[in-house]
């Protein structure tokens, strides 16, 4: 299925064109076999991005996602804060850690993000929820939208995205449909 997909994009897409992918892998692979770029990976973390941008990208990258809540976040913030967790959390810890064993004394683990901070974050997300999908995303370049038929939620996405009047439907792959913005 993808051989085909980025055959079709290599052929018929600008050079740098942004995809917003949801599903498929797309998102590792696309930049490796295409000359395309995609919305948002993991690797953004590892990347110069303001912590800023990696979290409203990775709220973004959230929009189809019915599980979204608070505990998801907390559960899945190394997918968003992989350098602040490591450059910051897990630098002090294990000076925490070192320090207790040197002294004799009981190391213990510190909170690792205030909750305040995941509350804040919950709110950003469904304040997003409230507006056109479209228009989330476009806070950041994108052109088109590629969602796979293995996406987890692909029978909600596609409703979602069908009733959208800002992209047009241009491309099937085996049931994963490419929308243009």
């Amino acid at each position: 299925e993808k051989g085909g997909v980025f055959e079709w994009m290599n052929q018929n897409t600008p050079k740098d064109s942004v995809f917003y992918t949801l599903g498929g892998e797309y998102d590792y692979l696309m930049p490796v076999y295409t000359h395309n770029k995609v919305y948002y990976n993991f690797y953004a973390t590892l990347s110069i991005m303001s912590n800023f941008e990696t979290e409203n990208r990775w709220l973004n990258q959230q929009l189809f996602n019915p599980e979204v809540d608070k505990d998801y976040i907390l559960e899945n913030q190394r997918n968003f804060w992989c350098n602040t967790y490591l450059d910051e959390y897990h630098f002090n810890e294990n000076r925490r850690k070192i320090f207790a064993a040197v002294s004799f004394k009981e190391y213990v683990p510190s909170v690792q993000f205030d909750e305040k901070l995941i509350d804040s974050l919950y709110d950003r997300y469904r304040n997003k929820l409230k507006s056109d999908p479209v228009s989330v995303i476009s806070e950041y370049e994108v052109d088109y939208i590629l969602l796979s038929s293995d996406y987890e939620y692909y029978d909600e996405a596609l409703l979602r995205l069908n009733r959208l009047k800002t992209i047009e439907r241009i491309a099937e792959f085996n049931g994963s449909i490419l929308y243009k913005i």
